[in-house]
């Protein structure tokens, strides 16, 4: 079996999300009600934006993977990813509120789609806010959710 690693969890990642990042949303205005979140802008795989990204966007980064209980035909991998999602707003309580609801649709659609994506999904860490950015209008901010999906590999 060819090895998959953090490359391919990142690709399955992005594409499970992508597909159902908008109807999580959608779920989430209803519950809500306040405001309308809106669909990912751009999608921003293995790097952050090289400028100032769209609003709202997610970039999903692979950090590292590590071997874990090794034997000699397989192992585990546990892959370190960040997702991040820009939103732009000048309205600092808005802006707040956006970045908690991305990072509650994020660990949600995780959660729910471990099984789907065919990796055991954990949060790995703390979800941090960014500072803002005020040099750009509306003022940006990012929050990053940091997880581990967990693979069996064979060799």
């Amino acid at each position: 079996m060819t090895l998959a690693l953090l490359e391919a969890a990142v690709d399955v990642l992005d594409t499970y999300l992508e597909t159902n990042m908008a109807a999580e949303l959608d779920t989430l205005d209803t519950e809500y009600g306040d405001f309308s979140l809106d669909d990912i802008q751009n999608w921003y795989i293995g790097q952050f934006p090289q400028a100032i990204p769209e609003y709202p966007s997610c970039a999903i980064i692979g950090e590292e993977w590590e071997a874990k209980d090794q034997s000699s035909a397989n192992f585990t991998v546990a892959n370190r990813i960040t997702i991040v999602v820009f939103v732009g707003d000048d309205n600092e309580e808005t802006r707040f509120k956006k970045l908690c609801r991305y990072a509650r649709a994020i660990v949600e659609l995780c959660e729910a789609g471990d099984s789907t994506m065919g990796y055991d999904f954990y949060l790995a860490g703390s979800v941090r806010l960014s500072e803002v950015f005020t040099g750009a209008s509306p003022w940006l901010q990012a929050v990053g959710v940091p997880i581990v999906l967990y693979s069996f590999e064979s060799y």
